[in-house]
């Protein structure tokens, strides 16, 4: 009786264990050119076209607070990638002003980037109000790194998108003139 009991509880943490490496995959999704703008979707992919790939992640912690901002931080952060690959292939000419790319691409642009300082702001202001010691109570303690980890990547996000955002808007104009004229 002792041995089957004992087998059991082992199989149990078995399993429990393998589910909680199943579950850690599920912890970080991608953003896709898709999720930038419908318009890009058909350019997802496309080698010299597609300047996110699968390289923008963010953390999942289960948590609409926690996990619409890190969605958003790392989408402001995959359009200004976009943009600004978009704008630097059109001013090296490896993208024709009067192709459909360019043309989706700015146009979106035309309208994000405007308002993507002020987007900015208030999501590094809705991350300062992110306490994971403080949120996740009992059994949700143990997702209090995996939070800690998704602020400090959303900051990093943020910090870089302000960055480059100046240089991105300045070009915008330039190369916007270029391709709305064709």
């Amino acid at each position: 009786m002792k041995k089957s009991t004992f087998t059991v509880a082992l199989l149990a943490v078995i399993s429990i264990t393998l589910m909680s490496f199943t579950k850690l995959g599920g912890d970080e999704k991608q953003i896709k050119l898709s999720d930038i703008s419908a318009s890009l979707s058909a350019f997802q992919g496309v080698e010299g076209q597609d300047f996110i790939g699968n390289s923008i992640a963010y953390k999942v912690v289960d948590k609409d607070k926690y996990d619409n901002v890190f969605k958003e931080s790392a989408l402001v952060y995959a359009t200004i990638m976009q943009v600004n690959g978009t704008i630097e292939g059109i001013n090296k000419g490896t993208i024709a002003t009067d192709s459909d790319f360019a043309k989706a691409n700015i146009g979106f642009a035309t309208k994000d980037i405007p308002e993507m300082k002020a987007r900015i702001e208030k999501l590094q202001e809705q991350l300062k109000t992110l306490k994971p010691k403080d949120d996740f109570k009992g059994l949700e303690m143990k997702k209090v790194p995996k939070a800690a980890d998704g602020i400090n990547l959303a900051q990093k996000q943020l910090t870089e998108s302000s960055n480059l955002l100046p240089k991105i808007s300045e070009n915008l104009v330039e190369v916007a003139k270029k391709v709305i004229k064709k």
